[in-house]
């Protein structure tokens, strides 16, 4: 009997673009997040936080429910509600936010 294994395609690390920055007429951004060539595009607001910056990230996508996860960046640590952080241990939102505001993109 032959036993037949799978290997899977090793995981990219994700990349983000600015799509559209928020301005007078506009309150939010819009990025993209690609991981493995499939891309989704998410606005951006950001929200008050009592420490760190906070903001909503919503997924567009008219074809499901929207989905909206909260990130918080801070130094002392990071805080996300998406599910990748519960599979995985970090979040594509939060490390992809963190990666605009440090180029002063965002």
């Amino acid at each position: 009997m032959s036993t037949v294994t799978q290997t899977r395609k090793p995981v990219k690390t994700p990349s983000i673009r600015l799509m559209l920055l928020p301005s007078e007429t506009n309150p939010f951004a819009v990025v993209r997040i690609a991981v493995n060539r499939k891309a989704t595009d998410y606005r951006v607001s950001a929200l008050s936080s009592d420490f760190g910056q906070g903001f909503a990230v919503e997924k567009i996508d008219p074809a499901t429910e929207p989905e909206t996860y909260h990130v918080n960046l801070n130094p002392q640590g990071n805080t996300y509600d998406c599910k990748g952080h519960a599979r995985w241990g970090h979040c594509k939102h939060a490390d992809g936010i963190a990666a605009l505001l440090k180029a002063g993109k965002l």
